[in-house]
Parts: C-alpha cells; sequence; structure tokens
C-alpha cells in the first residue's frame, strides 16, 4: 500500500512567472519514492500526543539512527524492547520511574521492520517501526 497525491499553484504575485506549478507525489507505505529514496518522515515536525491509550510516543518514524521512545508520564518504569519481524529479542533496556526518555540505538540494524515492546506493570504495548538504510 501507498500514498499518492497531487497539486497545483497558480502564481499570483511577483516575482512568480505567472506559470501554472503542478506536481504529482506517489510514494510507499514506508513514505519511500524508490528502494534507497526515503525522505517522508525523515524532517518533519513531531506531535506529541498522549493519551491514556497512548502512554507514549515513539519518533522518529521511520528512523535511520536512533529512535526515542518518550512517556508522558512514568511512575512504574518501563522495560522495553526491540524486537525484528518474527519476535526475536534485539535489544532490551529499562526506563527507571520518573525518566521520560529512552533511546535505542538502530545502526547495528539493517533497514526493514521492527517492533518495540514496552511493558509497564501488567500492560504490554507493541508498536511498529522503520527502520531506513
Amino acid at each position: 500500500m501507498g500514498f499518492a497525491c497531487s497539486g497545483f499553484v497558480f502564481p499570483a504575485n511577483p516575482p512568480d512567472t505567472g506559470i501554472q506549478d503542478c506536481w504529482v507525489l506517489k510514494i510507499d507505505s514506508a513514505g519511500c519514492e524508490n528502494p534507497g529514496q526515503c525522505w517522508v518522515g525523515t524532517h518533519e515536525i513531531i506531535v506529541k500526543t498522549f493519551d491514556p491509550d497512548n502512554p507514549f510516543v515513539i519518533y522518529p518514524n521511520p528512523a535511520h539512527e536512533k529512535i526515542t521512545v518518550e512517556f508522558h508520564q512514568n511512575d512504574t518504569g518501563a522495560e522495553i524492547e526491540l524486537e525484528d519481524q518474527v519476535g526475536k529479542t534485539l535489544s532490551r533496556g529499562h526506563l527507571a520511574a520518573m525518566k521520560s526518555e529512552y533511546v535505542i540505538n538502530l545502526k547495528p540494524f539493517t533497514g526493514g521492520i521492527y517492533f518495540i515492546r514496552v511493558t509497564q506493570g501488567s500492560r504490554v504495548i507493541t508498536k511498529k517501526i522503520i527502520k531506513l538504510e
């Protein structure tokens, strides 16, 4: 699955040339134009939305070198694991209570889809991330 969109601009004021500009953009679901040409999501404004069903955010996603798991509230601490597509744990760490950010180094891993599993008490939440080459 991917995305396609198009648009146009009618220049109205100088220094515009008066020529209509049109554009078409087609990307795959990871934000790539072609394999190795991924740019969507690498330089974007991060909007952090926390709620009871979403107590942490992961950014940037997709990412090249590192990913941050940030908590709005972390009273009990958290166990954070990076897993591959078959559920093998690649990295594991603990975020102490009252700390808000945990950074995972993605440099040792190849590009692809991974999962972040966060455990706080009896609650377990898993989210998908994409590691770019």
